[in-house]
């Protein structure tokens, strides 16, 4: 601290002492302009935010992955729907219950798959925001440290009510 700043530091405390409220005042705005200006470096904030701008194409490249995964799983099941009644007229007859139950499945997957795409677009946004959150190694890192006291919670309440289930032991008289 500069010798102005300590004569400005002294004058508004004594000027606080002798409830000079406006000299406080002056003496205090004076003595705060010579506090350096408060806010990051120009380079810290450009290194954040080339930090946020990768992870956001990470997680993009993630969903996109999850997306394709999806469309190809849909593709081959319509696929196979489709080659159905192709396998079901050059198929002889003793494969008739056979090919029956797996029609009878297909039905069964198509009717779900059905339900799943009406979903679709919720699933995809969580799916989105789940790599976001995944993208970051700060947030990855700290789900596993939560999942890991999770599971030791568990392991020492399981210890504690094995205990309780051990057949006691009486010595008769």
């Amino acid at each position: 601290m500069t010798k102005q700043n300590r004569d400005l530091l002294a004058q508004w405390l004594t000027a606080e002492a002798a409830d000079a409220e406006e000299r406080a005042e002056a003496a205090l705005t004076a003595l705060l302009e010579w506090l350096p200006e408060e806010g990051p470096a120009v380079a810290f904030t450009e290194t954040v935010l080339a930090g946020v701008r990768q992870d956001a194409r990470q997680a993009r490249r993630v969903t996109w992955l999850l997306r394709v995964a999806a469309v190809v799983g849909i593709v081959l099941v319509g696929g196979s729907v489709l080659a159905l009644p192709s396998l079901l007229l050059a198929a002889p007859a003793s494969f008739s219950a056979l090919i029956a139950g797996f029609a009878g499945g297909m039905k069964a997957l198509a009717s779900w798959l059905g339900h799943a795409v009406t979903v679709w677009q919720g699933a995809m946004s969580f799916f989105e925001k789940l790599a976001l959150v995944l993208a970051t190694p700060q947030t990855t890192v700290a789900m596993l440290i939560v999942a890991s006291l999770g599971a030791a919670a568990f392991r020492l309440l399981y210890g504690l009510t094995i205990q309780d289930r051990r057949p006691l032991h009486v010595d008769s008289i």
